[in-house]
């Protein structure tokens, strides 16, 4: 049958060598976004692709993979919080905390951030264009989290692609506020 013989021919390739690839061909921060979406879907695991990026130095690009294997985060739920991550970390933040749970001072749930610099009370979280339908659930939540004396900063699609420096500058200032 010529469909089971096309089948046959074709090229196919792991989840784990597919993040590798992309890895090293991909941009970094489109490569970390494959990489924790494979990472996120159970498909490949952190310690598994670094140790296949340690057992194929010869190849071209491994350089990159070795980066984008240190920061491969598997509860990344989105392209944009993996790219948003990423554009902290290679502004020269630290590595943000994914997920983050916040709770009261009895230790109960109140919500979960994206994005998280626990030490200095700073979440950081990521807002799509289709996220209109939960913005008063996300205002809430929100909202108790400010409560709770943190500093919640949402980036947006325009902050990330046509104003990162003005995104990066708030985030600065967030920080200086927590020093003074």
């Amino acid at each position: 049958d010529a469909d089971l013989q096309i089948l046959d021919d074709a090229a196919i390739t792991t989840p784990l060598r597919t993040a590798f690839d992309c890895a090293r061909w991909l941009s970094f921060r489109e490569a970390v976004v494959v990489a924790d979406a494979l990472a996120h879907a159970g498909l490949i695991t952190p310690e598994l692709f670094r140790a296949y990026v340690r057992t194929h130095r010869r190849l071209r690009g491994v350089r990159q993979a070795d980066w984008v294997a240190q920061l491969i985060e598997p509860l990344s739920e989105s392209p944009m919080e993996s790219r948003l991550r990423v554009l902290l970390i290679s502004s020269g933040f630290e590595h943000p905390i994914a997920q983050y749970v916040v709770t009261d001072g009895a230790g109960n749930f109140v919500a979960r951030a994206d994005l998280a610099y626990p030490e200095q009370r700073l979440i950081v979280e990521y807002d799509g264009a289709f996220h209109f339908d939960q913005r008063r659930a996300d205002d809430r939540r929100r909202d108790a989290m400010r409560a709770l004396g943190w500093t919640v900063l949402v980036a947006s699609r325009a902050d990330y692609y046509e104003h990162p420096q003005v995104f990066l500058a708030r985030v600065r200032r967030a920080f200086s506020a927590v020093a003074a």
